[in-house]
């Protein structure tokens, strides 16, 4: 069994609001059971399967199955025990504290296909926590926070029928997720979802809490953190991501994250 752990207090993000408290990435064999205390704080869980099969016990629920794809979302101190069923059981845990989840139940598995952008950020999110400060604290996050959001978007599209507005906006963010290095302005959304842009906005608002404008911004400068963390020097950031210099880069990234990326030095460090 391997078992690497990174973790710190961050303060929450924009959107649905996430603090990552810590990640562990996890690789269970046939001996691993873990047996937990009966005291625990009161924050949350969400332990993402990638391949093999795991049990969990909460208090009050049958032994619950989790296998390769799904997700569940846990109030850990009502999680009594976690153990491997069936091969080696490879999973990401992510310890949070939320302040709403937008109606997402907890405590059930559903199953989310994994992505190659997902795996990539849950990789970003663990590098940024093998170097804990302040600004690695919000990006982390932020990012989390932002696959939180399609998580919980994937559990309603599989436990509710969807609203008119839903589909609208969810429409919307499928459109800025492609336009990360192209961007493209509001009304060309609200153009594409048949709407003025003033009622564009009101929609988006009213579903997600974040005006449109905020949303793509968030997007494209969760994709800017992944890619500094991953090594790619500011200049050639703002350059892949449409952003008009540097310098109009790192604006938004203080703006948002609190410090700017570095200018000079090493390329992807950040300014202290």
């Amino acid at each position: 069994m391997t078992r690497e752990r990174c973790s710190w207090t961050s303060a929450a993000a924009v959107g649905v609001s996430a603090s990552l408290r810590c990640i562990w990435a996890v690789a269970a064999d046939k001996s691993y059971n873990v047996i937990r205390p009966s005291k625990h704080p009161p924050f949350l869980v969400a332990a993402r399967t990638t391949s093999g099969e795991g049990e969990m016990m909460i208090e009050g629920l049958p032994t619950v199955t989790v296998a390769g794809g799904d997700l569940i979302i846990v109030q850990n101190h009502r999680l009594m025990q976690y153990r491997r069923s069936r091969g080696v059981w490879r999973f990401w845990w992510f310890e949070f504290v939320a302040d709403d989840l937008l109606g997402l139940a907890l405590n059930e598995p559903f199953n989310v296909k994994p992505t190659k952008d997902e795996l990539q950020g849950f990789q970003t999110c663990f590098n940024l926590l093998s170097n804990p400060g302040p600004l690695s604290a919000a990006m982390a996050s932020s990012m989390f926070s932002t696959m939180l959001q399609g998580w919980i978007m994937r559990w309603r599209e599989l436990h509710s029928p969807p609203h008119p507005q839903q589909l609208i906006v969810d429409q919307a963010i499928s459109r800025m997720r492609a336009n990360l290095e192209n961007p493209v302005s509001v009304e060309h959304f609200a153009q594409q979802a048949g709407l003025s842009s003033r009622r564009f906005r009101q929609v988006f608002q009213q579903i997600t809490g974040n005006s449109p404008k905020r949303h793509y911004d968030l997007l494209r400068l969760t994709m800017a953190a992944h890619r500094l963390g991953q090594g790619r020097s500011v200049t050639q950031t703002s350059q892949e991501l449409g952003y008009s210099s540097p310098y109009h880069l790192s604006k938004a990234f203080k703006g948002c994250f609190g410090k700017a990326p570095s200018l000079q030095g090493e390329a992807g460090a950040i300014a202290r």
